[in-house]
């Protein structure tokens, strides 16, 4: 696990949401194959809220916000002899006409959704977590769990939501530009 931790703290360091994504889904994929457990969230969310606590994100919310915003359906140049799509763009046809490429497209995008609302779910328990409810010390607590939460709501690594695209969208490009 100590080595998908450290790819997974190079989360910052990726520039685009493709990127961050896949380096959030590789940690996923490889946590569960270390531990050997099946896919689920009863089993992952706990190594979720480790990862997240143990590593040196420090802006992991604003990462959650960027990947999530900005994740897209990938439609790629089918391999076969396909109706659904012509120079890559998607035709409208029946369903029964879709083959498996476009499927597995769809799978990939639902996956990551998933694992976003997971991701999502994490910092959001950290953020309620309190120290009585732990079986730690609390040097431990405010080391690792404290920081974290001081780190979810400073102002100068939150992005205040709005309700308009278009400024959510500029102040993530911001926040990302004052990074460089």
């Amino acid at each position: 696990l100590n080595n998908s931790l450290i790819n997974f703290s190079k989360l910052p360091f990726y520039r685009t949401p493709t990127e961050k994504i896949n380096c959030y889904m590789k940690h996923i994929k490889f946590c569960y194959k270390e531990i050997g457990i099946e896919k689920g969230a009863e089993e992952i969310l706990p190594i979720l809220i480790y990862s997240i606590i143990k590593s040196d994100i420090h802006n992991v919310y604003i990462e959650k916000l960027f990947m999530n915003y900005y994740k897209h359906k990938n439609f790629n140049r089918c391999q076969h002899n396909c109706t659904h799509l012509n120079n890559n763009f998607l035709n409208f046809v029946e369903p029964k006409e879709i083959c498996d490429c476009l499927d597995e497209c769809m799978n990939n995008y639902n996956e990551t959704t998933y694992y976003l609302a997971l991701l999502d779910t994490a910092i959001s328990f950290i953020e309620r977590i309190e120290f009585k409810s732990l079986n730690i010390s609390r040097e431990e607590y405010n080391a690792f769990i404290d920081q974290k939460i001081i780190s979810f709501k400073e102002p100068n690594k939150i992005i205040e939501i709005s309700s308009q695209k278009d400024n959510k969208i500029s102040k993530i490009i911001k926040y990302f530009r004052k990074q460089k």
